[in-house]
């Protein structure tokens, strides 16, 4: 895992701290679209979605299940893009593949090495800690890069098209499913998982009961609304 060190050290330092940078924003984008998720799958799951759908509230619920969906494909489409034009240091995109990219640099991952030492009382243990997670990150990655059919590609093109750039295509390209989507929540909640412990030796905590129990209380207060005026 280890490399030689950069030239320079302010170049490594600089790796390190867009490493870790990019890491938090990564994180925020993950959670987001982990909360936006909770909240079209409980709004979906509810047992009084037929009363809101029935209610004065149809439709803002359409809006509503229609944005959390996309705010759920921009989030992945943006933390599985791929790396931009110029060098890995001096771009500005964020995402798991430039994450990879600054790992490879010479230098990086040593120097987490000998960070992870200063962790816990573990010590020197935490070297295998972070080794391993760090192998989990790059293997799991690659997985969904090399999958077939590419649930990223998917969802980027469905993206492309309809979300972001309203792109025109000859032969529309063919739609990501929901599972789709919501497969891809997870395998970014892992990877981000892998790379929060290997750049900062930090584990990640969801609140997603405190979503789902606070989106089930409104519809919920919706439904109770459409009832009493009925």
């Amino acid at each position: 895992m280890a490399r030689p060190p950069l030239r320079s050290s302010n170049s490594l330092d600089e790796a390190i701290s867009r490493l870790r940078h990019a890491t938090k924003r990564i994180m925020y984008a993950v959670a987001w679209a982990r909360a936006v998720n909770e909240t079209w799958r409980a709004f979906n799951r509810h047992e009084a979605r037929q009363d809101v759908a029935d209610s004065p509230a149809s439709p803002a619920a359409h809006v509503y299940e229609r944005a959390t969906l996309d705010a759920q494909i921009m989030m992945v489409s943006r933390v599985f893009d791929a790396p931009g034009r110029g060098h890995i240091l001096v771009q500005n995109r964020m995402s798991f593949s430039v994450c990879r990219e600054l790992l490879a640099l010479p230098g990086v991952t040593h120097r987490l090495l000998e960070e992870s030492e200063d962790w816990n009382e573990l010590g020197a243990e935490n070297r295998d800690r972070l080794t391993a997670r760090y192998h989990s990150f790059l293997e799991a990655l690659s997985r969904l890069e090399n999958e077939e059919p590419n649930r990223v590609r998917l969802v980027r093109g469905f993206r492309d098209e309809n979300i972001a750039h309203d792109l025109r295509f000859d032969v529309l390209p063919q739609r990501p499913q929901y599972d789709h989507i919501h497969g891809l929540v997870d395998e970014a909640s892992n990877l981000i998982g892998h790379l929060s412990m290997v750049s900062n030796g930090a584990v990640i905590h969801w609140g997603d009961a405190d979503i789902q129990s606070s989106t089930t209380w409104m519809w919920s207060a919706v439904a109770e609304a459409q009832r009493r005026s009925s």
